[in-house]
């Protein structure tokens, strides 16, 4: 049974995580709308968008990150590398056709904010690493469960 635990854990990595960091957003939004233009006197009348698709990216990464080193099993700071990574060569492909102004038949793409968001999905990514190499040192405020 530990056999099975050890390898759905593998196989859930990317899945589970990829879950989370779609389910971050939804917080986020709310802080960011009850924040920017929540109340009677609203900061900012109406409520734009580029604080959250600029926030969005980073914290998307950052989780992705994190939660698959926290579901892997063990080599905690490798996987939190490999999927970084895989976050690094995306986000070049995302640049790429952002860039190049790619269309197709019903789909124009290009690029928000001149390319930040992109940029800060990147360096959410190695935020994440770096945090998972801190927990793995023991110099980091988080308690959980490590294995």
């Amino acid at each position: 049974m530990d056999k099975l635990k050890y390898w759905l854990r593998w196989i859930a990595i990317l899945p589970i995580s990829i879950l989370a960091g779609t389910l971050v957003t939804i917080p986020l939004h709310f802080i960011l709308y009850k924040t920017l233009s929540g109340g009677k006197n609203p900061f900012i009348s109406p409520y734009p968008e580029l604080p959250e698709r600029i926030l969005s990216p980073f914290f998307i990464a950052f989780t992705v990150v994190w939660v698959a080193s926290f579901i892997a099993p063990r080599y905690k700071f490798k996987v939190s590398m490999i999927v970084a990574i895989i976050w690094v060569f995306a986000s070049g492909g995302v640049l790429a056709m952002g860039f190049f102004e790619v269309h197709t038949d019903s789909i124009s793409y290009s690029l928000i904010g001149g390319g930040i968001p992109v940029f800060m999905g990147v360096i959410g990514s190695f935020v994440g690493a770096f945090q998972v190499k801190k927990k793995q040192e023991g110099s980091d405020i988080y308690e959980y469960d490590w294995e």
